[in-house]
């Protein structure tokens, strides 16, 4: 099955794509958007989860084998512990910095060394996160053997960052087929979409 125009028109009917052209979101890389993707609202809607959980379990197989599962925090922890739990796997979740008490831990979870780890992540946007988990995976002796998503802005900066890694990766649905829904399903005129697209080609445009 093709889950990437399920994905996208669940994303829109469940309101997790936010669009405004006048007023624009900030996302935590510092970028100023006019649309902000909030995939944490997946968690709250039974039938979108069970879809998203099984979206994921199928794409995953295309990474096969691997160890572990290995969740981004803290947006990337519940597809990633759910995704575990499907595929009767171990779990771990990488944070961004290591926390300031008990063990100072970068990674939670334990995974013998050389282990095989599938990252996963809610979104791509710069791809900033995803470097930073895989970094901290390789230093524990944890090897990233690719990275699953359940969306990608598409933007320059992401593709380079996946590519720098140069282990495979996949999103279940992206910024070009959800526009295309959204025109199709009347959440935004052709104009709108017109002018979304100009600014995710349109680096300048971003901040």
């Amino acid at each position: 099955m093709d889950y990437s125009t399920i994905v996208a028109r669940s994303l829109l009917q469940i309101g997790a794509v936010k669009i405004d052209l006048r007023y624009p979101f900030r996302w935590t890389s510092g970028i100023v958007s006019p649309i902000y993707t909030d995939n944490r609202l997946i968690w709250s809607d039974v039938p979108v989860r069970t879809l998203v959980v099984e979206a994921l379990a199928h794409a995953s197989a295309r990474f096969l084998p691997f160890d572990v599962v290995v969740g981004v925090a803290t947006a990337g922890i519940p597809p990633g512990a759910m995704l575990a739990q499907r595929l009767r796997k171990p779990f771990l979740y990488v944070r961004s910095k290591a926390k300031a008490h008990g063990t100072k831990s970068h990674i939670e979870g334990k995974a013998a060394p050389q282990s095989s780890a599938l990252i996963v992540e809610d979104l791509i946007s710069t791809g900033g996160s995803v470097r930073n988990a895989y970094e901290i995976l390789r230093a524990a002796e944890i090897v990233p053997i690719g990275v699953l998503s359940i969306f990608n802005y598409l933007l320059t900066e992401g593709q380079n960052t996946l590519e720098q890694l140069q282990i495979p990766s996949f999103s279940l649905t992206n910024i070009d087929i959800l526009l295309r829904e959204a025109e199709k399903l009347s959440y935004l005129s052709a104009a709108e979409r017109e002018e979304l697209l100009h600014w995710l080609y349109s680096p300048k445009n971003r901040r």
